[in-house]
């Protein structure tokens, strides 16, 4: 007897009588190791074959689909970042900058909050003088009492 290999997702009629797909053990992994690759979520219903209106469905009525959908997401955005973070530190600029930005919340122009200390230098201009005033403010010769 030959056993014939699980499929990653089916149509079966629920208790409504109504057809619906499901994902079974094979399709979830799938799922996770499609979604790990950075593949679209289109492109992994179609390789489930259904649609992506479908596999929206299918995530909604089992969360185990999109639990997988998330935990390869989740793995896709930890090898991006370890790529970006291994560049920056073999002394590419510009993606250390990126991830001070993004990670950090690093902007251009702007002080880091709570970033140490911060002079700040108030100058208060008199308001502007006469001419008349000015010379008499800065005349210096003795005033005759003498």
């Amino acid at each position: 007897m030959e056993v014939k290999p699980e499929i990653p997702a089916r149509r079966v009629v629920n208790d409504a009588g109504k057809s619906e797909w499901r994902v079974g053990r094979r399709g979830l992994k799938m799922v996770e190791e499609l979604a790990a690759r950075g593949v679209a979520v289109a492109t992994i219903a179609k390789a489930l074959r259904m649609g992506k209106d479908a596999f929206r469905n299918v995530r909604e009525r089992q969360p185990e689909v999109q639990e997988a959908l998330d935990r390869g997401r989740a793995k896709e955005h930890d090898a991006l970042v370890a790529k970006l973070y291994e560049t920056a530190m073999e002394g590419n600029v510009i993606a250390g900058m990126f991830l001070l930005k993004a990670r950090h919340g690093y902007r251009e122009g702007e002080p880091l909050e709570g970033g140490g200390s911060t002079v700040q230098v108030n100058i208060n201009l008199p308001a502007a003088m006469t001419p008349e005033d000015y010379r008499r403010m800065i005349d210096v010769t003795p005033k005759g009492d003498g």
